[in-house]
């Protein structure tokens, strides 16, 4: 009977954890510095030294303090949501107790559905955190109470949907941190899904267009720009109830899916394959498109290179993916590069008074290099996350650190595995930058600097999450901690740099790495513009230190640069004393 025993366990096991008492404060403290933020904005509009407020501007500040609140509590929905669902039946089939749940007396229903529901009443948790916020805002008026339900109801439905996926994802994968990758992964791809149906209407065919229609009709999501739309209007659209309609049919769909095809899918994840796909003369059951090179003299770092821990099928709808997004990016910045390189061929290199399709490609480039960079970034720092913590789970971590390697040989491998993991990317944004150069949009001395900032942040990335891993017992946990302190790094400080005098300045973006590699690729324009500010009378300093991009990039890189080199130094000195393993003797 539902929610059954599983429920009322989860709900027990769940309670006692400490994490969850943290991240509840945090939510807290993250909606009261939003009210904050908000009336400081308010207070620096229409205060003007004056102590009172008249019934429409306090108004306006209730309505623009409920804006902010709205996406803070989708953006809080979508970031927590993953992380708590998706690991929970994968988890069990890491710590080899499903098979426990499925030979007992529940239903595939009490066991999904059970901590589906426990999963769920602790995110409600999350939303009644902001209740008295919302009383308080009432007090001002300007908050009608339809707007309030409409927009707790449609958060409510954005959690169902995203709690379905990754409780989908748990089920149907065999570990935890894939579940949780996958789970983020497909929800970015909801996310976009708008944007390249309604982009690509110009470049596909007449023919097509019905299917980009049906592709922006069932998406499961809006985009952003929409869903701010809705919360300054305060009208319900039609693309609204659509939207919440798509997801209730996709959550209906997949819980029905992951309840009955649980036992399944256990069954034949714990049985050997009666048919086996052989594509090669040796027998072997993976697809390879080249094969392998030799091991030679550091066998640690083959290991993490050529070796991966997803299947056939999963490696090949990567490089479907792979290809899918290079064909893209490729089309975006094909006809910008070539007007570029023609332009250059014409007026000549370097001239920043004669450019034009050149500073149109930068910007190209300035658009896309952050996405890209970004999503570098962040599967470096999950995928370190979990190299040393699957280690454990699946068992072979005491093989390993019993071998003669030592421990720095390990780190090492694990560190450069992680980055070179996603190396397309690199190769991607290293073809791109080099076009830029050669069409006069990057400067060869921003090529460079664009260069060094990867490498800094990519290693940062990985000795972070290698650290987390080192340090935690499993590998949701370390995934959790990794995700927390790289959103921290390059967006949750922001939070805290809105009392600090030189908040709205550059500097306040030192942190992101994803905004620092774009203004790392100027052009010559910038190049020029730079040197007429290095030119200029003190005041000119002072501008050039409050309003340009160069001095907060130099410091943000040097810090992340030292706190990498901090943490490889401290993993690497404590990494014997960390897995209680005598010291090999010379």
């Amino acid at each position: 009977m539902l929610p059954g025993p599983v429920f009322a366990a989860e709900l027990m096991t769940t309670a006692r954890r400490a994490r969850y008492y943290a991240l509840r404060m945090m939510y807290g403290m993250v909606l009261l510095v939003v009210f904050w933020a908000s009336y400081r904005a308010f207070d620096q509009i229409y205060g003007n030294g004056r102590e009172t407020f008249t019934p429409g501007q306090m108004s306006t500040f209730a309505k623009q303090t409920f804006d902010w609140f709205a996406i803070a509590q989708a953006l809080t929905v979508l970031v927590i949501t993953p992380a708590l669902v998706a690991g929970t039946i994968a988890g069990e089939k890491q710590r080899k107790t499903l098979h426990y749940l499925l030979a007992s007396q529940l239903s595939s229903g009490e066991i999904v559905i059970g901590k589906l529901l426990a999963r769920m009443l602790m995110i409600f948790v999350y939303l009644l955190a902001g209740v008295p916020l919302l009383f308080l805002l009432m007090l001002f008026g300007g908050v009608e109470i339809e707007l309030i339900l409409a927009t707790f109801g449609v958060t409510v439905t954005f959690a169902l949907f995203i709690a379905s996926v990754s409780i989908f994802f748990s089920t149907v994968m065999r570990q935890a941190r894939s579940a949780i990758v996958m789970s983020y992964v497909s929800l970015v791809v909801c996310f976009l899904m708008p944007y390249i149906a309604r982009e690509s209407r110009a470049i596909v065919p007449d023919w097509l267009s019905w299917l980009l229609a049906a592709l922006d009709y069932i998406s499961p999501m809006i985009n952003l720009a929409e869903y701010y739309e809705f919360q300054i209007s305060g009208t319900l659209h039609a693309w609204v109830v659509r939207m919440v309609v798509a997801q209730w049919i996709y959550s209906v769909i997949l819980l029905v899916y992951s309840t009955r095809s649980l036992r399944r899918i256990a069954a034949s994840q714990t049985a050997q394959p009666k048919v086996i796909l052989r594509l090669d003369s040796r027998g072997r059951p993976m697809w390879r498109a080249l094969p392998r090179p030799a091991v030679g003299d550091d066998p640690m770092l083959w290991k993490e290179r050529y070796t991966a821990r997803v299947g056939g099928v999963a490696k090949m709808l990567g490089l479907f993916n792979n290809l899918f997004w290079a064909v893209l990016i490729g089309c975006l910045t094909f006809d910008y590069a070539r007007t570029a390189i023609l332009e250059v061929i014409e007026r000549g290199y370097g001239d920043p008074n004669r450019q034009h399709f050149q500073g149109e490609f930068n910007t190209v480039l300035r658009a896309i290099t952050p996405w890209v960079a970004g999503f570098w970034l962040l599967g470096t720092a999950t995928t370190a996350a979990s190299s040393i913590a699957s280690e454990r789970e699946d068992d072979t971590w005491i093989s390993l650190i019993a071998s003669d390697l030592e421990g720095k040989e390990i780190l090492r491998a694990k560190l450069l595995g992680s980055i070179l993991r996603f190396r397309w990317m690199g190769l991607m944004l290293l073809t791109m930058w080099a076009l830029g150069v050669t069409g006069g949009a990057i400067h060869p001395l921003g090529f460079a600097a664009a260069t060094v900032e990867l490498a800094v942040f990519l290693w940062f990335a990985a000795i972070l999450g290698l650290r987390f891993s080192l340090l935690s017992s499993s590998t949701s946990k370390s995934l959790a901690m990794t995700l927390g302190c790289f959103i921290f790094c390059n967006v949750g400080y922001l939070l805290c740099c809105l009392p600090l005098p030189m908040s709205g300045t550059v500097f306040n973006l030192m942190g992101v790495m994803p905004w620092l590699i774009r203004e790392a690729i100027f052009s010559a324009s910038d190049m020029q513009q730079f040197n007429n500010f290095t030119e200029g009378s003190y005041s000119t300093y002072l501008r050039l230190w409050a309003d340009q991009p160069i001095v907060p990039s130099v410091l943000g890189v040097l810090v992340y640069a030292l706190s990498a080199w901090f943490l490889t130094k401290r993993t690497y000195a404590r990494f014997d004393t960390v897995v209680d393993r005598p010291r090999m003797s010379s």
